[in-house]
């Protein structure tokens, strides 16, 4: 992707004409950057047809970016899955990890081979999906350890998802001895890669001391920091702490301000509380 975005401010600074004409005489030349190049300059300008033969004759000739944009314009742009899933299958076989887990979308019986190829070549979308086949017994045998396996995988790997749904496995006890402690070591790694439904999480664990010491400050800490990333939940948590004076000066204006924003976002509790201050008029203004 940074190849093509690199290939587009180059295609921006020299002008579409003039770049197509050089694009595609150094792709007669046997230069397979430029084939592709041209295929993105006559697909930004709707030729979709032309940029097929470009992607195609940068396909053929085992260049791999060229069976992914080949493969996204048959899938994306025309629809035709026939066409899309025999490059997607070709830029798989290369070992490109977005085009196995592309098929295993496109194929339920036979997505834990291609979720299971994108995993080993390192995508940790792989490793996931193929984590929630084993969880919920998706086409396969439910499977909690090979769940958690295939969890693990994607977390070391770097995806804080993943480290949120291991953290539950962890703080539910399911297929694994309950450990309140990694449950927190992994909604930490979470939280601090910007996964807001793991401050929740680690926000909770201090107010019912699971694995932690209580702390309200430490929780009030937490729900901010997801608040601020968009969870609801966050923002209803703070809601009742500024309502209760948990950790804090009771301040009601500010729990309805976080009963608001969790209530629009959906959260039923949020507006129910919200409600209820507003009946008895405390702080409603």
């Amino acid at each position: 992707m940074k190849k093509i975005l690199i290939g587009l401010m180059v295609i921006t600074t020299l002008g579409f004409s003039t770049a197509l004409g050089e694009f595609e005489k150094k792709c007669n030349e046997g230069q397979m950057q430029s084939c592709r190049k041209a295929g993105l300059i006559h697909s930004s300008i709707g030729e979709i047809d032309k940029a097929l033969i470009y992607y195609k004759t940068a396909c053929d000739n085992d260049d791999l970016l060229g069976c992914k944009l080949l493969a996204h314009a048959y899938d994306a742009k025309l629809g035709n899955l026939v066409e899309a899933e025999k490059y997607y299958l070709k830029a798989c076989n290369a070992s490109d990890g977005i085009s196995c887990l592309k098929l295993g979308s496109m194929h339920d019986a036979k997505s834990r081979k291609y979720y299971n190829r994108a995993c080993e070549n390192d995508y940790t979308d792989g490793c996931i999906n193929l984590a929630r086949l084993y969880r919920y017994g998706y086409g396969v045998k439910q499977n909690h350890h090979e769940a958690i396996k295939y969890y693990a995988q994607a977390c070391d790997g770097g995806s804080m998802k993943a480290c949120f749904d291991l953290g539950t496995y962890y703080y539910n006890g399911m297929g694994i001895r309950e450990d309140y402690s990694k449950a927190n070591e992994l909604f930490a790694k979470a939280c601090d890669g910007g996964d807001a439904r793991s401050c929740v999480m680690r926000g909770s664990l201090y107010i019912n001391s699971e694995g932690v010491k209580q702390s309200y400050t430490k929780s009030l800490e937490l729900f901010t920091r997801a608040c601020d990333l968009g969870d609801t939940y966050g923002c209803a948590f703070l809601g009742i702490m500024h309502y209760e004076g948990k950790g804090i000066d009771q301040n009601i204006s500010k729990a309805v301000k976080f009963y608001i924003k969790a209530c629009d976002g959906g959260i039923q509790k949020a507006c129910t509380n919200l409600a209820n201050i507003y009946d008895i008029g405390k702080g409603a203004k």
